[in-house]
């Protein structure tokens, strides 16, 4: 049911966030979900539902591929270099590559629980005031 519940992560919680950090796991899950059913659309040859199935995930597919490029401390505006052939080499080394433990700017590390970053500590409470 992991598929089933990062592609609803990536879809509905996330449709067009393009900040914070994706994992792995979360980043590939949905990238699996969403290259299963649009084999099955081209398969059973529903090309209207494959056009609007494409563009539909063209947003999730960029935020989620942004933020698991901000997990490995890297820029979403590194996608572009996709649009070379040679360019997706790299792209692809880099979504797979492993991410940045601790907080980078882009936020806390991503967490497989939560799906996001994770929440800033609490601050602890002030000293108690100094009797005069």
């Amino acid at each position: 049911m992991q598929l089933v519940t990062y592609w609803q992560r990536a879809v509905v919680k996330n449709y067009v966030n393009f900040k914070g950090r994706d994992n792995r796991p979360e980043f590939w899950w949905f990238a699996l979900a969403s290259f299963i059913v649009s084999t099955a659309l081209s398969i059973l040859s529903l090309e209207a539902f494959g056009n609007l199935w494409s563009l539909a995930m063209l947003l999730p597919s960029i935020g989620a591929a942004t933020r698991r490029l901000h997990d490995t401390g890297r820029s979403g505006w590194w996608q572009l270099i996709g649009l070379t052939i040679i360019g997706l080499i790299p792209l692809i080394i880099w979504l797979a590559a492993e991410g940045k433990p601790g907080a980078n700017q882009y936020g806390g590390p991503a967490s497989g629980a939560s799906g996001g970053t994770l929440p800033e500590p609490p601050l602890p409470p002030p000293p108690p005031p100094i009797p005069s």
